[in-house]
């Protein structure tokens, strides 16, 4: 029986062509923008799950964490990562924009999780409200969204259970940054990509 050609060719392994597989995918806006809208429905479901349990213990005047069931409780704790997913889908699409713009940018796109920054390297400027907001979300995709506190030194802030009113401002925030994605790679001639 023959042995089978390698892909990365001889005396390459799979770990060789990481690199060239990355690169035209890291650097499409359209990648970026699909990876932003599945972290957005990801947290859109988790909101659910949290805002109905939190519903439920007001609802039935629970006051302490002790009178949440175990499972309540592992329900509570999805705030945190609605905040890092919906961080997370803000910043793919602003790292979208900022490639459909310039993808030699990739080197620099890569490197931060400031969505602040990230917002005014895409161009949108965000407003009075949303600028809390976004350093909230900041913070959640750096640690709170993944560790029990932070790694390094930072701002570790007291996260609050998220109330309506910011799942209204993060998803009028998402939208902004989807209409300026769409308005920067659709006068290109590329087709429609939103879904």
């Amino acid at each position: 029986m023959s042995k089978r050609p390698s892909i990365a060719g001889k005396g390459s392994t799979m770990r060789d062509l990481v690199p060239q597989l990355q690169a035209p995918t890291a650097t499409n806006p359209v990648a970026w923008f699909w990876k932003g809208a599945a972290l957005r429905h990801a947290s859109d479901i988790l909101w659910d799950r949290f805002w109905s349990t939190w519903k439920e213990g007001v609802d039935s005047h629970i006051v302490g964490d002790a009178e949440f069931s175990p499972e309540q409780r592992l329900d509570l704790k999805l705030a945190a990562v609605w905040r890092m997913l919906s961080g997370l889908a803000i910043e793919a699409l602003t790292k979208g924009i900022i490639l459909a713009r310039n993808r030699n940018r990739w080197t620099e796109v890569t490197k931060s999780h400031d969505l602040k920054k990230l917002c005014a390297v895409a161009g949108i400027d965000p407003d009075s409200r949303e600028k809390p907001i976004l350093k909230v979300l900041s913070e959640a995709v750096k640690w709170e969204g993944r560790y029990p506190v932070p790694k390094m030194d930072c701002d570790m802030n007291v996260f609050f259970p998220p109330g309506r009113g910011d799942l209204l401002l993060v998803n009028a925030l998402f939208e902004r940054v989807a209409k300026e994605y769409k308005s920067v790679l659709l006068p290109t001639g590329k087709p429609d990509v939103a879904p």
